[in-house]
C-alpha cells in the first residue's frame, strides 16, 4: 500500500514512510500533544499531492487556522 509523507523526517521514518494511504488512521493523545497539527499537515500533503481528502473535526477547528495551513497551495 502507497505511504503518504507527513513531511516530518522523523514520524516519517518512525511510520515507515508516512501514514497508509486507503486506510482508516487513528491519533489520540492528551491534549495539546499536537494531533491536530499532524493531522492538519497530513491533509495538507495528500491536497499538494493532487489527490482529494476529507477532514473531519469535531472540536470546532476555525476557519482561520485551516486557511493558515492551507495557505499556498
Amino acid at each position: 500500500m502507497k505511504r503518504i509523507p507527513l513531511g516530518c523526517q522523523k514520524f516519517d521514518r518512525l511510520l515507515g514512510g508516512g501514514i497508509e494511504g486507503g486506510s482508516l488512521t487513528l491519533l489520540y493523545g492528551e491534549a495539546g500533544a499536537g494531533k491536530t497539527n499532524v493531522c492538519l499537515q497530513f491533509a495538507r500533503n495528500v491536497a499538494k499531492g493532487g489527490d482529494r481528502v476529507a477532514y473531519i473535526d469535531s472540536e470546532g477547528l476555525s476557519s482561520d487556522r485551516i486557511s493558515q495551513v492551507f495557505s499556498g497551495l
